[in-house]
Order: structure tokens, then C-alpha cells, then sequence
């Protein structure tokens, strides 16, 4: 058996778990619910619903973090099957310094504040709506998104230019 394509299978495998359903859930779903009624407070029914579907988002964001762990198990199941060697890359080189500098930085505050944080803070209000606690959990999440949104893509694109170019950037190590 070829490990190296084995691990590459779940290297893209993990990237689509990663990337896909987070996104798309969260602009559609999440971002739907961010209504008000007329003086500015959201009412009764909308927090009930608020809260059902934050929770069914935290299993979504379950599977992006499995996601992600699946991409970087893959990625050292690569870099392990071809011995070590792609690290002499300096695209590879380049793609680990986007992942340790950016991704990683922002997938820890990720699994705290969307899907830890706002675990804890059910559990501790377990009535049907949005308690003060859940609010500013939510809140500080929905700030977290907005400002981690334009170093993901310009990162995400590189690193799929990185992978599918391979440029012979200069090395960094």
C-alpha cells in the first residue's frame, strides 16, 4: 500500500471537512437569526430558536475541527511516508509557516469561543433562551468570525496556490 496517497486522501478529506460546512452554516443559518423585532431586542421565540440553532452549529463546528485535525494528521502522514524529504520544499516550508502562524492561532480560539464557551454556558443556563452569560459568549464568537474572516482567505488562497503551483519561493529554513 502507498501511505503517501493514503494520508493525502485524508489531507483533502480533512480540508473539505474544514472548510466546507462551517462556512456555509454559518453565513447562512447563523447570520438568518441575527434578527431583531422593532425596538432593537430580539423577543422570546427568537432567542429559543437562536439558542436550538447555535447548539446544532456547535456540532457543525465539531465536525471542522475534526476536520482539521484530520488535515494535519494527513499532512504529517505525508510528510512521514516520503521520509521527511518534502520538508527540503520551500513551498512546503511556506505552508507550514501560513498553518503555525495563522491557522493554528485561530482554530484554538475557534474551538474555545464557538463551540467550549458556549457548551459551558448551556449547561449553566439551561433555560430555553439566551441568558446574559450565552449573549456576550455569542457576541465575542460573531466579533471573532468578522475579524478572523480576512486573514483566512488570503491565507487559504495561498496555501491552495502554494499546493497546486508549488512555487520555488525562497526557502525559509
Amino acid at each position: 500500500m502507498n501511505w503517501f496517497w493514503f494520508f493525502k486522501l485524508m489531507h483533502l478529506g480533512g480540508i473539505i471537512m474544514w472548510i466546507g460546512p462551517p462556512l456555509g452554516a454559518y453565513w447562512m443559518y447563523l447570520r438568518s437569526f441575527r434578527r431583531t423585532s422593532g425596538n432593537g431586542q430580539s423577543n422570546q421565540l427568537e432567542t429559543i430558536v437562536e439558542r436550538r440553532v447555535r447548539g446544532a452549529f456547535i456540532g457543525i463546528l465539531l465536525v471542522e475541527h475534526i476536520g482539521f485535525a484530520l488535515l494535519l494528521l494527513g499532512m504529517l502522514g505525508m510528510l512521514w511516508a516520503g521520509d521527511w524529504v518534502h520538508l527540503k520544499l520551500s513551498w512546503v516550508q511556506w505552508k507550514l509557516c501560513i498553518v503555525v502562524a495563522i491557522f493554528f492561532p485561530l482554530e484554538f480560539f475557534d474551538i474555545w469561543w464557538g463551540q467550549i464557551a458556549p457548551q459551558r454556558a448551556m449547561r449553566n443556563d439551561p433555560g430555553p433562551g439566551i441568558g446574559t452569560e450565552l449573549r456576550r459568549i455569542l457576541n465575542r464568537y460573531d466579533l471573532f468570525v468578522k475579524i478572523s474572516i480576512p486573514f483566512l482567505i488570503p491565507a487559504w488562497i495561498v496555501i491552495f496556490y502554494l499546493a497546486v503551483a508549488r512555487p520555488a519561493w525562497p526557502p525559509i529554513w
